[in-house]
Formats: C-alpha cells, structure tokens, sequence
C-alpha cells in the first residue's frame, strides 16, 4: 500500500522523494475489507480519512465531487 501511495503523490504532487518518504513515513496506513462502515451518517470522525483503493474501481463524480460509495472525496489523492 505504501508503494501504491508513494506512485500517486508522485503523480499529483510536486513532493521531492525525501519528504514523500517522510510523510508515508508518519501515516497510519490500514486496510479494510470491502463492506466495512467506517463510519455511520451523523459520526463525527476523529481522524481523517484518505481512501487509495478505491480510486481504481468505483470514483465517480456527483455534483462536481469525487465521490466513493456515500464518501466524499474532496482534496484527496
């Protein structure tokens, strides 16, 4: 996963190798099965979310945002 996330900050940012390497890095990376609610409508997240995976299968745009399932994905990669 990480290997994937260093290709796309490679593609759309302007970061040097070293401070790529610095953010991945910092992150928590975690993977979830397909079907688990990360959170409910209503949740207030403590943390933020930045989905990899599914910019391969279901991105899609709805009233000009980059959306995956019921998730906006607005300045994400």
């Amino acid at each position: 996963m990480k290997e994937k996330l260093l290709k796309y900050m490679t593609e759309f940012t302007t970061l040097n190798e070293e401070a790529q390497r610095i953010i991945i890095d910092t992150l928590k990376i975690q993977e979830y099965k397909k079907g688990t609610f990360l959170l409910q409508q209503g949740d207030v997240p403590g943390i933020k979310f930045y989905f990899v995976g599914v910019l391969d299968s279901s991105l899609r745009m709805y009233k000009e945002k980059r959306t995956a399932g019921s998730f906006e994905l607005i300045n994400n990669l």
